[in-house]
């Protein structure tokens, strides 16, 4: 056997190892079903949604030559989308778990010169009475967003300034998601 042949070998060996010691593992799924999952979402993205419409000035864009109402609207279920949950080995996707895992997220349309990272410290409070763990190391970004823990779901609002494609006015995120759960 060539030297180079134990070389490959040897790194065969060393990657198995590794792959074994750091192990396989798939997302733990949460207690709630897949269809109350989305119904989780759905809520905690109007709760959110309820606190912009009180603390932000609406109005009304022009789109297309038609008037289009500013601000937050409503979502329902048909709204959500459904990631695909994934098994992991050392960190990297590499084979579907049969989970989904239930997500909404929604842009918000404000008037120009609208300054929507101050709407997130009053939705940051209201997460914080709502009994949900709330991070605020993302309000330094270039976008900043606040982030919430809620049981087995995570929500996040991001103010956007510069929202290349999307049009000249400032914009929020809301977003919305589940750990993974059975279908």
């Amino acid at each position: 056997m060539s030297r180079t042949d134990r070389l490959h070998r040897a790194k065969a060996a060393a990657a198995l190892l590794l792959v074994g010691a750091a192990g396989c593992t798939a997302p733990t799924p949460m207690s709630d079903s897949y269809t109350t999952g989305l119904d989780r979402v759905v809520t905690l993205v109007n709760e959110t949604g309820a606190i912009v419409s009180s603390h932000a000035k609406l109005g009304s864009t022009q789109r297309d030559g038609k008037a289009v109402p500013l601000g937050f609207r409503r979502v329902s279920r048909s709204d959500t989308d459904r990631g695909l949950c994934y098994k992991r080995v050392i960190g990297f996707a590499y084979g579907k778990t049969g989970d989904k895992q239930p997500e909404l997220r929604t842009l918000v349309d404000f008037e120009t010169g609208s300054d929507t990272e101050q709407l997130l410290e009053p939705i940051a409070r209201h997460w914080e009475q709502r009994g949900y763990t709330v991070n605020r190391d993302g309000l330094k970004e270039r976008f900043p967003k606040v982030k919430a823990l809620a049981g087995d779901y995570t929500i996040y609002a991001t103010a956007l300034t510069e929202t290349a494609g999307f049009g000249t006015s400032p914009k929020l995120t809301i977003y919305a998601v589940g750990r993974c759960a059975r279908p």
